[in-house]
């Protein structure tokens, strides 16, 4: 019997496999449809073990993840989707999709693409969930940044989440700006390394407002106009530095640290 090595996803993902990494495209799927950061799978019954299998799958999701990306041009526009096992609302349901996820498309039908996941399995996703991914896209635009920023209005707050289901407030920003192509780092002091500082009196929308404490970055939102801005506190909302404003928050005044503005 094989020996059985036990490693740990660190958010939520269980794996348990053994030395023919037999569950590299559980991986994979992580990877590339949840744009997940595959990192520190550290809890392990054998460490010596772990680390050589963790060496060679490595090697291996870079190589799959690069071949995947260069064939999933499309991705989901909506909130949320979904694929279905036949080209019809009411078949039996495949899989579930969250805005960003990368598809490949096999074959365009009327009103549906037949589409193939990143773990092999195949199924139908309505043409109107989908768009091609333009990834020479140069200017970002706004309106498209900010109507999907607050179609998330309501997301409810989960630490480490960085989709339409649930997010941190760096993965809201994150998700959000995924839909222009621009890739931001996953946490908000990561975030605050990028771009231009900008006084507040002259932020615009789409800018990135700063929060924290003896500068120190705990917090980021997204300016949607003069000193109002959108981001997850709890659930994706819109509040204002401004005292006169009715969404004014006075703990994100008092926490505010500076503005940057991030060009694509």
């Amino acid at each position: 019997m094989k020996k059985q090595i036990k490693y740990r996803l660190i958010g939520s993902l269980q794996i348990s496999g053994d030395k023919s990494i037999s569950h590299r495209s559980l991986i994979l799927s992580s990877l590339a449809i949840g744009k997940a950061r595959i990192s520190n799978l550290l809890e392990s019954e054998d460490t010596l073990s772990t680390v050589k299998i963790l060496k060679a799958l490595s090697i291996q999701i870079k190589k799959d993840k690069n071949e995947w990306e260069s064939l999933a041009i499309y991705k989901v526009s909506k909130m949320n989707s979904s694929v279905y096992s036949k080209p019809r609302i009411g078949s039996d349901p495949v899989n579930d999709l969250v805005l960003n996820n990368q598809l490949i498309v096999l074959k365009k039908l009327l009103k549906w693409c037949e589409i193939s996941l990143p773990d092999g399995r195949k199924g139908f996703v309505k043409s109107s969930d989908l768009t091609k991914n333009n990834n020479k896209q140069k200017k970002l635009n706004v309106n498209h940044l900010l109507k999907y920023a607050k179609n998330m209005m309501g997301v409810p707050y989960i630490w480490g989440g960085n989709s339409t289901k649930g997010n941190d407030c760096s993965g809201f920003t994150q998700t959000v700006f995924n839909t222009q192509n621009i890739q931001l780092p996953r946490d908000a002091r990561q975030q605050a390394l990028l771009g231009t500082e900008i006084p507040l009196e002259k932020s615009k929308p789409g800018d990135l407002f700063f929060f924290g404490n003896d500068n120190k970055i705990k917090h980021v939102g997204i300016c949607i106009n003069g000193k109002d801005f959108i981001h997850q506190g709890g659930k994706v909302a819109i509040n204002s530095l401004d005292p006169n404003s009715i969404r004014f928050d006075s703990h994100r005044k008092e926490t505010f640290l500076f503005v940057k503005r991030i060009k694509s």
